[in-house]
């Protein structure tokens, strides 16, 4: 197991515009054996932006748009005639894309061999996370070789049927190759966030978790071909 070394605080981030802010713990900080590698880890914990378009000042070049369409096919006979009669099973459909099959949370008597929407949100946020990420060390010199995100959330619910997540969180490990850019592949986790389309786009709070690994000498990498 590595040895903890202790822990350090890191200055605050700009805030992107005045209704956002973000603060970074750095809360572990470890070193390993001979031949094993070397371990750092930051918590990164943000608060919801709320951005107009107006504050983004966007160049209209630079938008894209994306399309969706939801079919459902959990019609059993009787409609929606009564809460337990009906299916929620769904198909999501991009052109040329694989086909989703989405239904419901469980709790919400859905399918659980199926995608829900909770599901694909956390999934839109790790994922989203992780490209910025990796963009971000290509550009500046970081060469990762792994990189993986154990993300999860909270969904609260009210007493009126509807409900809100009250906290993201992501984990990414991420291992790099050189030593030297391993404070700079952790800072970037912050940058990474500041960027991200989906959480931008997200009024719940999320952490980040972040650890950095350092590729012990003459480790094997896999590489998908």
């Amino acid at each position: 197991m590595p040895r903890k070394i202790g822990g350090w605080h890191l200055d605050s981030i700009k805030e992107r515009d005045e209704h956002a802010s973000a603060r970074r713990i750095a809360n572990e900080r470890s070193k390993s054996g001979k031949g094993v590698g070397r371990h750092t880890s930051m918590v990164i914990e943000t608060f919801a932006a709320v951005k107009t378009l107006d504050s983004l000042r966007m160049n209209p070049s630079h938008i894209h748009e994306y399309t969706a369409k939801i079919v459902w096919d959990g019609n059993l006979g009787g409609g929606t005639a009564d809460y337990a009669g009906y299916s929620r099973a769904h198909s999501i459909e991009m052109q040329g894309k694989p086909c989703l099959l989405g239904s419901s949370d469980v709790a919400f008597r859905g399918d659980a061999s199926r995608h829900n929407p909770e599901d694909l949100l956390v999934a839109a946020l790790s994922a989203c996370h992780m490209l910025s990420y990796l963009a971000l060390c290509a550009r500046s010199g970081v060469s990762v070789v792994a990189y993986e995100d154990e993300a999860s959330a909270v969904l609260v619910c009210d007493d009126k049927g509807g409900g809100r997540f009250s906290e993201v969180t992501l984990r990414p490990r991420v291992t790099i190759t050189d030593a030297s850019r391993e404070d700079l592949a952790l800072r970037l986790h912050a940058t990474a966030h500041e960027r991200c389309f989906i959480a931008s786009s997200c009024n719940a709070p999320i952490k980040l978790e972040c650890e950095i690994i350092v590729q012990a000498p003459n480790a094997e990498t896999s590489v998908l071909s």
